[in-house]
């Protein structure tokens, strides 16, 4: 009985580790008016590089360093903010590795009329940084890259029999 318990719970433990951490999912729900969720890295890096290809529904915005990525996901919107003036991809994506953001239609509409009225615009990705541009396109690679790399703890169950004549503390 104790052996399948221990076959179990490596297995739950291989299925719950890091391997899996880095992928493309989101809420099943937009999140209601003014609320924002938090999405996966994954899905971060998927929505930038749709941006960057210019797919449909997707956008970006930019303002003296920031750059804004929005795209369209389920029954919401999805963002994510750079500051691009460090002028090295390293760094800049450091604030990436975070994560983006979703919220639904109503406050990414109100959120995109604040920007323009605060002096953002859309942009092509040609107007961006051409670094930026290179290292969403390669995001796929340094994923891989980066989920290699994840520290994976394992917790195993164990018993270790006590030794003969080791005195039981009764608590």
């Amino acid at each position: 009985m104790i052996y399948r318990l221990a076959l179990l719970l490596t297995a739950l433990a291989l299925l719950c580790s890091g391997c899996a951490a880095i992928q493309a999912s989101v809420p099943n729900n937009a999140p209601i008016y003014g609320e924002v969720y938090a999405v996966q890295i994954g899905q971060t890096m998927w929505g930038m590089k749709q941006a960057v290809a210019e797919k449909a529904g997707t956008l970006i915005m930019q303002k003296d360093n920031m750059l804004t990525f929005i795209w369209s996901v389920k029954d919401g919107w999805c963002f994510a903010i750079l500051n691009s003036g460090s002028h090295t991809a390293v760094e800049d994506f450091a604030q990436v590795a975070k994560g983006g953001n979703m919220v639904n239609p109503r406050t990414m509409s109100d959120l995109v009329t604040w920007m323009q009225e605060h002096g953002w615009s859309a942009v092509s990705s040609k107007e961006i940084p051409t670094y930026v541009v290179a290292a969403i396109e390669s995001s796929a690679v340094w994923l891989a890259n980066l989920a290699s790399n994840m520290t994976t703890f394992l917790i195993l169950p164990g018993y270790i029999e006590p030794p003969e004549g080791a005195r039981r503390i009764q608590l």
